[in-house]
């Protein structure tokens, strides 16, 4: 049974998004945390397809959505 984690998180970091992009998989992550898996791994996390850093795209509907959340909560 594959693990699930909050739509709001990365799923590499747990952690909720501070800047998030999209990746070529489809998926959403934190930039940092998928750079640095890239590096060494050079596919997705979750599908195993080829990845690349100069693919990524800022995700700036999630990023709305989570700081949206964070004023909510607070």
């Amino acid at each position: 049974m594959e693990k699930t984690h909050d739509p709001l998180s990365c799923p590499l970091t747990l952690k909720l998004f501070r800047d998030p992009v999209v990746a070529q998989d489809g998926h959403t992550y934190e930039r940092k945390a998928i750079e640095e898996w890239i590096r060494k791994k050079g596919t997705s996390p979750l599908t195993d397809q080829p990845l690349s850093i100069e693919n990524l795209i800022p995700n700036r509907a999630m990023k709305k959505i989570v700081d949206s959340f964070e004023i909510s909560t607070h």
